[in-house]
Formats: C-alpha cells, structure tokens, sequence
C-alpha cells in the first residue's frame, strides 16, 4: 500500500462493533442545560450551607485532582503497553488483529473496548491508519503519527520504538514540570475560594458592623470591601474563572503526564519545541526511507493533530515548492532554531542527515523542558510570596476592624 492510498483512504462503511465508537464528548443543547441545571445548585448549596460547602468543595478539588492523575498516568500506561505491543508483532511480522485480541484483556476500562475496537477494523481488512482514525486515543499522538510514518517507510516497529523510548526518557521531567504548576493552581484555587466565600458571605455582614459602630475603615479593610463589591457585582464571572481554572489544571495534568497533547491554543504556542522534535523524528524516518523531504511534510501536514502546525507545514511546502530550501523554511516559520538549521544543513551535505535530525529532535525536548524548570524556579518564590501577600491582605483586612471595636468596648 502506497503512502498517497494511507492519507486518502476513506474509512469503510461497514456496520460498527458491538464495542461502539469510540466516544467524543460534544457540547450540545441537552449538555448546556445540565450544565444551567448544575450550576443552579451548587449556587443553591452555597447560600444554604456555605461554610460547610467551601470546606467540601476544596477536598473535592483535591480528590478530582488526584484521581485525574491516576486515571492520566494508568491511560498513559496502558498506551505506551499497546505501542509496545504493535511494535514486537510488527517486527516478528505477527497479525495485528490476533495479537490485538490476545492483549486486549490485559487492559481496563474503556481502554479495553478502544484495543477491542481496533482489532475489530482490523479483522475487517482496514489498515492500521484507518484503524487508528476511527478509534482515536488509542496510542499517544506522537506514537500514532511516527506508526503512519513507519507503515509508509516499511519499519513499523522501529517508529515505535523510537516514540516509547523517548516517552520514557522525557516523561519524569514533564511529570515534575507538571507537579510544580498543579501545586501553584491548587494553592491559587483554594485561596480564590476562600477569599470568594469571605467576600461574598462576610464582607456585607463586616459593613453592617461597621455602620452600627459609626466607623470608618481602615485603608485595607476598605480596600477588601471594593474588591468584594466588585466580585459579588461580577459573581458569575468569578465562578466561571474557577471553572477554567480547573479545566486548566486537570489539562495540564492529563498532557504533561503523557495522556493527551495539550492544545489549548495560547498554550500551545509556548511548547514549540515538542511539535519541532515530532516533525523531525517524522523527517528522519522518511530520509531513511528513500522519500523526500517534501513527502514527509506533506504527510505530516495530512495527519499532525494541531491546526496551527499544519498550517505552517502547508507553508513550508509550498516554500520548498518554489525553490527554498527546506531546513531555511522551518527556520523563517519558527518550527526550528537557525544554530538548528545549521547542524542540519551541514548534516545534509556529509549525508547523515537522520542521525542530526533526532539529536535535533532530542535537544529540542531537553531545552524546553529546562527552560520551564528554570521559569517556574524563578516564579516559586514570587508566587509564593504574592499569596502570602494576598492571606496578609486578607487577616490585616477583617481584624483591624475588630481590634477597633473591641477598644471601643473596652
């Protein structure tokens, strides 16, 4: 099979497996008012057992958070298992359906049916791509899109090795990247409920005091009460904040323990060296496999899941279409470092080209993941000292009042 028959192939029309598809959570109509309906009574819980609720809601918090990771962390498991699996029946030239179905109750859960599933398309005479894009999360995405690479050059089983030994020796630095940020959230999550429930429950009751004593308040417990009409003027915005941050936090979990790619768009954008290290691992095993640079971005640009990156290979294409050369093009469009662009050049004309482009690839990875260890070394402190501002704020804000009327008392 021809790589231009792997990208245009359609998927067949066959009825699905008693598996079902794999599923895709979708926001519609039924979706929105479960969500309407939810957030009515959480709003309800909070005015009727407020106190209780904030206390709940943060070991809530931190339940989903840890579960999150297990699940993150076992599905990350499971799917470097089932590459590794694809990676020795391919090179023992096995059936990938029989070995598929061998394994598949070595998995859990909803794993298990996705294993299941491919192994039925298989059965069904569909090729492994096709397979793959019918039952997508079954590897990881960067496993995934080296597997198409490797069927198309004819080494299966050396992509895929490849991808699980770079998984494997990049994930304990991701995992503490990861353990850093999700602590900064849950300390910030935490104190915005805090704070949210003392200035939406106790500011308003701290006012009336203050009314019936005749006094004025201090600059910070003045400063306090702004902040809290501001909130209770804005509340739906605040508890939609807590929402995002959430979802931000469980993200970054889920992508940087190796379940899923992170795409949120501006984020993405920080992480450029992990999509320069995929394309140029993809690059190096189709210069290994007799094609040309230009067919390996176009079959990049056919099958990467981030759109932003297929629009700039679709750049770089016609770039090399029209007669520039294809490591200047990466340059100009920021999917490589000019120093990078050098080894590879000089690379190119000694003829050992894929050997540089995955020390490319690997130095790509390594930089990155240092430079986040150093940010967030350089942030701990700052961020830690502008909470413990914020808790400052908050004490010196609601008991100067309260040693003012204890005086007053007295």
């Amino acid at each position: 099979m021809s790589a231009k028959t792997l990208i245009d192939e359609t998927p067949p029309k066959e009825e699905l497996p008693i598996f079902g598809r794999a599923w895709r959570w979708r926001m519609g109509m039924r979706q929105l008012l479960y969500l309407v309906f939810y957030s009515a009574l959480v709003c309800w819980l909070l005015t009727l057992l407020s106190p209780l609720f904030v206390v709940s809601l943060i070991g809530i918090v931190v339940v989903v958070t840890m579960v999150a990771i297990i699940v993150s962390r076992r599905r990350s498991t499971q799917q470097d298992a089932l590459a590794a699996i694809i990676a020795v029946a391919a090179e023992r030239e096995m059936p990938l359906a029989p070995a598929l179905d061998a394994v598949s109750n070595q998995f859990m859960g909803g794993y298990r049916r996705k294993v299941q599933t491919l192994a039925h398309y298989l059965k069904e005479g569909a090729s492994l791509p096709v397979a793959l894009d019918r039952v997508p999360g079954t590897l990881p995405d960067d496993a995934e899109i080296l597997a198409r690479i490797g069927i198309v050059v004819g080494n299966l089983a050396g992509a895929l090795r490849e991808s699980g030994a770079t998984r494997f020796g990049v994930k304990p630095v991701w995992n503490a990247i990861a353990q850093r940020i999700g602590y900064f959230l849950y300390v910030l999550y935490v104190i915005q409920i805090v704070s949210g429930f003392l200035f939406y429950f106790v500011i308003p009751k701290l006012e009336s005091i203050l009314k019936q004593f005749e006094m004025t308040p201090p600059p910070p417990t003045l400063l306090v009460i702004q902040i809290g009409q501001v909130i209770q003027h804005y509340g739906v915005l605040y508890a939609f904040l807590l929402i995002l941050e959430s979802v931000v936090l469980l993200s970054l979990m889920a992508s940087f323990t190796g379940w899923k790619r992170l795409r949120v768009p501006i984020i993405d954008r920080f992480l450029v060296g992990k999509h320069s290290a995929l394309i140029l691992r993809s690059l190096a095993w189709s210069v290994e496999g007799g094609y040309p640079i230009t067919r390996g971005l176009e079959l990049l640009m056919g099958w990467y899941p981030s759109k932003w990156i297929r629009k700039r290979l679709g750049r770089v294409i016609q770039d090399v279409k029209h007669g520039t050369n294809w490591v200047d093009s990466l340059a100009h469009h920021r999917l490589l470092r000019k120093v990078d662009a050098s080894v590879l050049e000089s690379a190119g004309r000694v003829g050992n080209l894929p050997w540089a482009l995955r020390e490319t690839a690997l130095s790509a990875e390594r930089r990155l993941a240092y430079r986040l260890q150093i940010v967030l070394q350089l942030l701990t402190p700052i961020v830690l000292l502008a909470l413990g501002l914020v808790v400052a704020l908050l004490a010196v804000a609601y008991f100067a009042p309260l040693i003012k009327i204890i005086e007053r008392l007295s």
